[in-house]
């Protein structure tokens, strides 16, 4: 399709696999609902703000755009699988916790873990957190009550979600043009002080509702592909609701490599297209 085109088929077709994210991904990740519902809020009027804007830009604007902000995505990527992002590294409080097999006070015990223990959070719960522990060399997953540990924070106030919903409108302008919320939402959260995990309810939330907003602005200005838009619709609620639900423990380190060599040569093509046209455009 041609270039200009691009973000609002993006958007346009990742509507209804971010709704199946947001749904499961609100279900079974806790954080603090009026952090939650605020953050939503900001990205939507951002949201509605970048799409206006996006959606009027020329095509050489749109492509020297694009490729910036898949430059800076491959970067947030390579924070990511290199370990440089912030990760959910928790530990158990000043009291021996117990890990056990569900999340039930009657479930049997994995393993009994002392206090201070490091742990790895997978999924933060408002009052079980399922983690991963590693107790004498023998590596164990399982479930202990959040109160047990420290270092899971599920919201913010005062100054702190201040600076959150800024960031939130900022990140909602800008990812219509390409950039994605997803990334930049983690560093936030990690920045804020809160776990990491708590990040994806609010990320999933937020692109649930801001991306019908930007879509509009693109459908109502006819700039997206339906045919594209109907692909990327249907293979992506089916691929949502597997990796949230099936393979969401399965690692994928191998595959983002090869994901950020993928966007980093389409934003050094679609950047290198933008000068060609411009030469010959002066020409």
């Amino acid at each position: 399709m041609r270039d200009e085109l691009i973000p609002g088929t993006l958007n346009v077709g990742h509507c209804l696999p971010t709704i199946t994210q947001a749904f499961i991904g609100i279900a079974v990740i806790a954080v603090d609902p009026s952090m939650l519902v605020l953050m939503i809020a900001t990205a939507v009027a951002g949201a509605w703000f970048g799409a206006g804007i996006v959606s009027r830009l020329p095509r050489r604007a749109v492509q020297v755009g694009m490729g910036i902000a898949l430059l800076v995505a491959a970067g947030f990527l390579f924070a990511k699988v290199t370990g440089v992002m912030p990760s959910d590294r928790v530990a158990v409080g000043p009291q021996a916790a117990v890990l056990r097999s569900d999340k039930s006070d009657t479930a049997s015990p994995v393993v009994s873990l002392a206090p201070d223990t490091p742990l790895e959070l997978v999924i933060a719960g408002k009052d079980w957190s399922e983690v991963k522990a590693t107790v004498a060399g023998v590596d164990y997953e399982g479930f202990v009550q959040t109160s047990t540990a420290r270092g899971i924070v599920l919201g913010v106030g005062g100054v702190k979600l201040a600076l959150a919903l800024v960031g939130s409108f900022f990140l909602g302008a800008i990812m219509p043009l390409g950039i994605g919320y997803y990334a930049p939402c983690m560093v936030l959260i990690a920045l804020l002080g809160m776990s990491p995990s708590a990040a994806f309810p609010i990320m999933m939330g937020a692109c649930a509702f801001l991306m019908p907003v930007a879509s509009a602005q693109f459908v109502r200005r006819m700039r997206y592909s339906l045919r594209a838009a109907a692909g990327l619709a249907a293979g992506g609620i089916f691929g949502s609701a597997l990796a949230l639900l099936v393979v969401k423990h399965l690692p994928l380190h191998y595959v983002m490599w090869l994901v950020i060599v993928v966007v980093m040569y389409t934003a050094v093509s679609l950047l290198r297209t933008a000068a060609a046209e411009k030469k010959a455009g002066t020409a």
